[in-house]
Protein backbone atom coordinates (compact mmCIF):
# COMPACT_ATOMS: atom_id res chain seq x y z
CA UNK A 1 0.00 0.00 0.00
CA UNK A 2 1.14 3.51 -0.28
CA UNK A 3 0.09 7.37 -1.18
CA UNK A 4 1.89 9.69 -2.48
CA UNK A 5 2.33 12.38 -5.30
CA UNK A 6 4.14 13.41 -8.37
CA UNK A 7 5.18 16.51 -10.19
CA UNK A 8 7.91 16.43 -12.72
CA UNK A 9 9.16 16.02 -16.27
CA UNK A 10 7.44 13.06 -18.41
CA UNK A 11 8.99 14.32 -22.37
CA UNK A 12 11.39 16.18 -23.24
CA UNK A 13 8.91 19.23 -23.14
CA UNK A 14 5.98 17.96 -21.26
CA UNK A 15 5.09 17.78 -17.37
CA UNK A 16 2.98 15.42 -15.29
CA UNK A 17 1.25 15.40 -11.96
CA UNK A 18 -0.60 13.08 -10.18
CA UNK A 19 -2.06 13.65 -6.63
CA UNK A 20 -3.49 11.74 -4.06
CA UNK A 21 -1.38 9.05 -5.58
CA UNK A 22 -2.20 5.90 -3.70
CA UNK A 23 -2.27 2.02 -4.74
CA UNK A 24 -2.00 -1.73 -3.68
CA UNK A 25 0.04 -4.24 -5.02
CA UNK A 26 0.34 -7.68 -3.97
CA UNK A 27 2.82 -10.14 -5.16
CA UNK A 28 2.96 -14.23 -4.25
CA UNK A 29 4.89 -17.19 -4.89
CA UNK A 30 3.74 -20.69 -4.47
CA UNK A 31 6.65 -23.08 -4.44
CA UNK A 32 9.77 -21.04 -6.39
CA UNK A 33 7.33 -22.03 -9.51
CA UNK A 34 4.58 -19.98 -9.29
CA UNK A 35 4.62 -16.23 -9.27
CA UNK A 36 0.83 -14.01 -9.08
CA UNK A 37 0.84 -10.28 -8.88
CA UNK A 38 -2.00 -7.65 -9.36
CA UNK A 39 -1.80 -3.66 -8.90
CA UNK A 40 -3.97 -0.93 -8.46
CA UNK A 41 -3.21 2.47 -8.31
CA UNK A 42 -5.36 5.99 -8.87
CA UNK A 43 -4.50 9.67 -8.61
CA UNK A 44 -5.47 12.81 -9.61
CA UNK A 45 -3.88 13.28 -13.27
CA UNK A 46 -2.70 16.61 -14.38
CA UNK A 47 -0.79 16.72 -17.69
CA UNK A 48 1.01 19.69 -19.58
CA UNK A 49 1.40 18.35 -23.12
CA UNK A 50 3.55 20.56 -25.23
CA UNK A 51 1.72 19.15 -28.68
CA UNK A 52 -1.52 20.13 -26.95
CA UNK A 53 -1.09 23.81 -26.29
CA UNK A 54 -1.56 25.36 -29.83
CA UNK A 55 -4.81 23.33 -29.86
CA UNK A 56 -6.14 23.98 -26.38
CA UNK A 57 -4.98 27.78 -26.42
CA UNK A 58 -7.12 27.65 -30.23
CA UNK A 59 -9.92 26.10 -28.71
CA UNK A 60 -10.16 29.00 -25.95
CA UNK A 61 -10.24 31.78 -28.64
CA UNK A 62 -12.97 30.15 -30.63
CA UNK A 63 -15.12 29.59 -27.66
CA UNK A 64 -14.36 25.95 -27.56
CA UNK A 65 -13.37 26.35 -23.99
CA UNK A 66 -15.79 23.02 -22.79
CA UNK A 67 -14.39 20.81 -25.50
CA UNK A 68 -10.66 22.05 -24.49
CA UNK A 69 -11.46 20.67 -20.45
CA UNK A 70 -12.68 17.55 -22.61
CA UNK A 71 -9.31 17.02 -24.18
CA UNK A 72 -6.98 18.36 -21.37
CA UNK A 73 -5.75 16.42 -18.65
CA UNK A 74 -6.28 18.38 -15.67
CA UNK A 75 -7.00 17.17 -11.94
CA UNK A 76 -8.87 14.41 -13.66
CA UNK A 77 -9.60 10.99 -12.20
CA UNK A 78 -6.97 7.92 -13.42
CA UNK A 79 -5.50 4.47 -12.87
CA UNK A 80 -4.19 1.53 -13.60
CA UNK A 81 -4.53 -1.90 -13.23
CA UNK A 82 -1.94 -4.76 -13.64
CA UNK A 83 -2.50 -8.95 -13.13
CA UNK A 84 0.25 -11.00 -14.58
CA UNK A 85 1.93 -14.24 -13.94
CA UNK A 86 5.09 -16.06 -14.53
CA UNK A 87 5.38 -20.09 -14.36
CA UNK A 88 8.67 -21.39 -14.34
CA UNK A 89 9.11 -24.98 -14.23
CA UNK A 90 13.16 -25.31 -14.31
CA UNK A 91 12.92 -25.79 -18.36
CA UNK A 92 9.73 -24.44 -19.13
CA UNK A 93 8.84 -21.00 -18.57
CA UNK A 94 5.27 -19.28 -19.63
CA UNK A 95 4.77 -15.29 -18.74
CA UNK A 96 2.02 -13.15 -19.03
CA UNK A 97 0.40 -10.03 -18.11
CA UNK A 98 -2.53 -7.22 -18.73
CA UNK A 99 -2.66 -3.82 -17.78
CA UNK A 100 -5.08 -1.34 -18.52
CA UNK A 101 -4.66 2.30 -17.85
CA UNK A 102 -7.87 4.83 -17.91
CA UNK A 103 -8.07 8.78 -17.31
CA UNK A 104 -11.57 9.93 -17.24
CA UNK A 105 -12.55 13.28 -18.65
CA UNK A 106 -9.14 13.26 -21.22
CA UNK A 107 -8.66 12.86 -25.17
CA UNK A 108 -6.47 9.84 -23.37
CA UNK A 109 -8.69 6.66 -24.12
CA UNK A 110 -9.00 3.18 -21.54
CA UNK A 111 -5.55 1.71 -22.92
CA UNK A 112 -5.39 -2.22 -22.61
CA UNK A 113 -2.02 -4.33 -22.95
CA UNK A 114 -1.44 -7.98 -22.77
CA UNK A 115 1.30 -10.39 -23.42
CA UNK A 116 2.19 -13.69 -23.21
CA UNK A 117 5.42 -15.25 -23.57
CA UNK A 118 7.16 -19.18 -23.65
CA UNK A 119 10.19 -20.34 -23.19
CA UNK A 120 12.39 -23.53 -23.27
CA UNK A 121 15.98 -23.48 -21.27
CA UNK A 122 18.10 -25.86 -23.47
CA UNK A 123 21.62 -25.22 -21.88
CA UNK A 124 23.17 -21.59 -22.94
CA UNK A 125 20.42 -21.31 -25.51
CA UNK A 126 16.67 -20.50 -24.39
CA UNK A 127 14.09 -20.24 -27.62
CA UNK A 128 11.07 -18.36 -27.17
CA UNK A 129 7.92 -17.26 -28.85
CA UNK A 130 5.95 -13.95 -27.61
CA UNK A 131 2.66 -12.38 -28.22
CA UNK A 132 1.10 -9.47 -27.29
CA UNK A 133 -1.63 -6.70 -28.18
CA UNK A 134 -2.40 -2.90 -27.86
CA UNK A 135 -5.98 -1.97 -27.85
CA UNK A 136 -6.88 2.14 -27.16
CA UNK A 137 -10.39 3.45 -28.65
CA UNK A 138 -10.24 7.09 -29.02
CA UNK A 139 -12.70 9.22 -27.21
CA UNK A 140 -14.93 10.06 -30.60
CA UNK A 141 -17.68 11.40 -28.31
CA UNK A 142 -15.44 15.08 -27.34
CA UNK A 143 -16.29 15.19 -31.20
CA UNK A 144 -19.75 16.07 -30.28
CA UNK A 145 -19.02 18.98 -28.42
CA UNK A 146 -17.89 20.79 -31.78
CA UNK A 147 -20.38 21.37 -34.85
CA UNK A 148 -18.72 19.62 -38.14
CA UNK A 149 -18.74 23.07 -39.91
CA UNK A 150 -16.40 24.74 -37.15
CA UNK A 151 -13.11 25.70 -38.69
CA UNK A 152 -11.09 23.43 -36.21
CA UNK A 153 -13.50 20.18 -36.48
CA UNK A 154 -10.89 18.08 -38.59
CA UNK A 155 -7.64 19.55 -35.96
CA UNK A 156 -9.77 18.36 -33.03
CA UNK A 157 -10.87 15.25 -34.83
CA UNK A 158 -7.32 14.22 -35.93
CA UNK A 159 -5.70 14.90 -32.14
CA UNK A 160 -9.01 12.30 -30.58
CA UNK A 161 -8.24 10.07 -33.53
CA UNK A 162 -4.61 10.15 -32.67
CA UNK A 163 -4.81 8.30 -29.51
CA UNK A 164 -6.44 5.26 -30.51
CA UNK A 165 -4.18 2.09 -30.56
CA UNK A 166 -4.90 -1.17 -32.43
CA UNK A 167 -1.52 -3.24 -32.10
CA UNK A 168 -0.98 -7.14 -32.73
CA UNK A 169 3.01 -8.52 -32.13
CA UNK A 170 4.72 -11.59 -32.50
CA UNK A 171 7.72 -12.32 -32.07
CA UNK A 172 10.49 -15.49 -32.07
CA UNK A 173 13.92 -15.54 -30.84
CA UNK A 174 16.76 -16.68 -29.40
CA UNK A 175 19.00 -16.11 -26.21
CA UNK A 176 21.82 -17.57 -25.74
CA UNK A 177 23.65 -17.01 -22.06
Amino acid sequence: LFYGQFDGDIGASDKGQLDQFTGASWDMNYDGWLSLRAAYFQADLSLQLSSLDPLLGALNQFGLSNTGRLIDANEDPASFKNFGFEIDRGSWLLVGEWTQTRAKNTVLPINDNVYIAAAYRAGAFTPYINWGKRDADAKLDILGSVPRQHPLYSTIAGAVASQALDDTYTGLGLRWD
